[in-house]
């Protein structure tokens, strides 16, 4: 919830980043979609998140690691399911 909410302090501003980014990453949905699940974003709110986060990965090989982390827990959950 204090993900998706209004608040503007930085750590959660750059966990909203990194969830929109994934969101965009794992869902491959519209940035609108995915702006209005974040409480009302708009579309170039989500892009901007995901540039952002693409330009943190380039440079920081622990991030890369967290995220690929991230990515393959939520391809697991999702091949479970089948």
């Amino acid at each position: 919830a204090d993900v998706r909410s209004d608040a503007r302090d930085t750590t959660l501003k750059t966990a909203r980043q990194y969830a929109m980014y994934l969101a965009r990453e794992l869902t491959r949905g519209p940035f609108a979609q995915i702006g209005e699940y974040f409480e009302h974003r708009s579309h170039s709110t989500v892009m901007h998140a995901c540039h952002r986060i693409e330009e943190l990965l380039a440079d920081d090989a622990a991030l890369r690691q967290r995220i690929a982390t991230i990515k393959q827990s939520f391809g697991n959950a999702t091949s479970a399911e089948r």
